[in-house]
This record gives structure tokens, C-alpha cells and sequence, in this order.
């Protein structure tokens, strides 16, 4: 199971860099986990991926300088 997990990592990280996509699968899959939602916290990000909240800011504030994705404070 994890054989064929990491194939398909290496697999999808290949993909994106042939079509000129310049994100890793763990940023892919942060971006999975934020388009199922309207709004949500880092918090929610790492439960959704299992990433640790230092892991998911790096993944994030690499996301907001690629200006794929748009970082607020929350109102609370």
C-alpha cells in the first residue's frame, strides 16, 4: 500500500512538472482539502491532511507567494 502510494505521488509530481505546474503533491493536496470547503483555518487544513501546523504554514505561505491561494485573518 505505501509502495503504490509513493508511485502515485512520484507519478502525479511528474505530471504536474511536464505541463509546467510548478506545485508538489503536498501542496496539491492542501488545495484539494481547501476547495472543499468555503472557509477554513489551518487548523482545519491540517486535520483535513494530517500535516503538521508548521508543515502547513510552509505549504501555505508557499501557496500565497505563488498567488494560488489567499491567506485573511479570521474575524474571531
Amino acid at each position: 500500500n505505501g509502495k503504490v502510494s509513493a508511485a502515485l505521488r512520484r507519478r502525479l509530481n511528474e505530471d504536474f512538472h511536464s505541463a509546467g505546474i510548478e506545485i508538489n503533491d503536498d501542496q496539491w493536496d492542501v488545495l484539494i482539502a481547501v476547495s472543499q470547503r468555503d472557509i477554513c483555518t489551518q487548523q482545519d487544513l491540517c486535520n483535513a491532511t494530517a500535516f503538521s501546523k508548521p508543515t502547513m504554514s510552509r505549504i501555505v505561505s508557499v501557496l500565497e507567494e505563488m498567488k494560488i491561494i489567499e491567506r485573511r485573518k479570521a474575524r474571531t
